[in-house]
């Protein structure tokens, strides 16, 4: 493992880099569709799987008050401030130009979708990313009470199980539950394996560089045939297909990523980006929408543009790039809006 003396798991931030360019991406219009399913295979897994890679026993510890107060400050309070913020310009501005011009929505119901806390039927429509937040939340309040439950040591037992209940409400029809109750029980089951995955960077540093290339592509080509034969993966909207070939799929798109991230040692700007994956999440769409006005009034765009594959490695790394400058200014005024401690003034 490739901790600081602060133990932050460097790795683990270029992981989630990966994956935060893998969203910002999956949200651009030129993709194509094997791109797009690739992507959506396993990019939300991956986030669930890290966040019970970095979960700590002290964590565990702490009474349930201490614990939901720490994770609503790291979660909720940026989700609320994401959800008000980007609803404004929603409001008055980008409801009223392209497709959005052509949805009959009552504009007062995103805002009270972030207290629903659901990136379905319109309720969050205004930034549907947001989903993510609330139910991450509910992933580490139900890992803290089936570990105080079962004690740690006991976790592995519960990963089939919990994936056999996530998988079987996604199919069962009922009504969407608030805070993504639903979808957290199948992220879950990744946050589990996560967590139980806590000795295996270790062991693959370890590896021979042949038989790294081995793992390498056998989880591609796992992953490959996984995307080949099931149907495009939403999280968001429970669609899982076939749930063998769903997790093979999700999990070995994490490994191959992890494996990079845990074998290279110059990912700086991975690094970067993972850290700041909490200001890219859910800004990203709207820095979509100013990349497209510049781009009409100032450059004279064909719209048409936005559907081909430059212009979504355009808008991608564009947006992430400013997004990277706006986020120390954001670290340092208003650091308890982005889950942050006011003393925290890293980059």
């Amino acid at each position: 493992m490739i901790e600081s003396k602060t133990s932050r798991v460097y790795w683990i931030d270029a992981l989630k880099g990966v994956g935060i360019i893998f969203v910002v991406l999956g949200h651009t219009l030129g993709i194509g569709a094997y791109i797009d399913k690739y992507i959506f295979s396993f990019h939300m897994p991956l986030f669930f799987f890290a966040s019970g890679f970095l979960i700590k026993n002290k964590d565990i510890a702490l009474s349930f008050k201490e614990f939901s107060f720490k994770y609503l400050r790291l979660l909720i309070i940026p989700y609320v401030f994401f959800g008000v913020v980007t609803y404004f310009p929603w409001l008055f501005f980008t409801r009223h130009f392209g497709e959005n011009a052509l949805i009959e929505l009552n504009p007062i119901k995103p805002i009270l979708g972030i207290l629903y806390g659901s990136g379905t039927d319109g309720w969050l429509y205004h930034n549907v990313m947001l989903w993510f937040f609330p139910c991450l939340f509910m992933v580490h309040v139900m890992f803290r009470s089936i570990a105080r439950a079962v004690g740690m040591h006991n976790i592995k037992i519960m990963v089939i199980p919990i994936a056999v209940i996530g998988y079987v409400l996604s199919i069962a029809g009922i009504p969407r539950m608030p805070w993504g109750v639903d979808i957290a029980i199948t992220g879950l089951a990744f946050y589990m394996i996560g967590n139980l995955s806590r000795g295996i960077p270790e062991r693959l540093n370890e590896l021979k560089a042949f038989s790294v290339y081995m793992v390498l592509l056998a989880a591609l080509c796992v992953q490959v045939t996984a995307i080949h034969y099931n149907g495009r993966i939403d999280m968001n909207s429970l669609l899982y297909g076939n749930p063998i070939l769903f997790y093979s799929g999700a999990l070995s798109g994490i490994l191959f990523w992890a494996i990079i991230c845990i074998r290279s040692q110059e990912l700086r700007i991975l690094s970067k980006i993972g850290r700041n994956s909490i200001i890219i999440f859910p800004l990203h769409r709207l820095s979509f929408s100013i990349i497209t006005w510049f781009g009409i009034y100032v450059f004279n765009m064909d719209v048409a543009f936005k559907q081909t594959l430059i212009a979504s490695l355009i808008y991608t790394s564009v947006s992430i790039f400013f997004l990277l400058l706006a986020a120390p200014l954001m670290r340092r005024y208003m650091p308890y809006f982005i889950g942050m401690k006011a003393s925290n003034k890293s980059t």
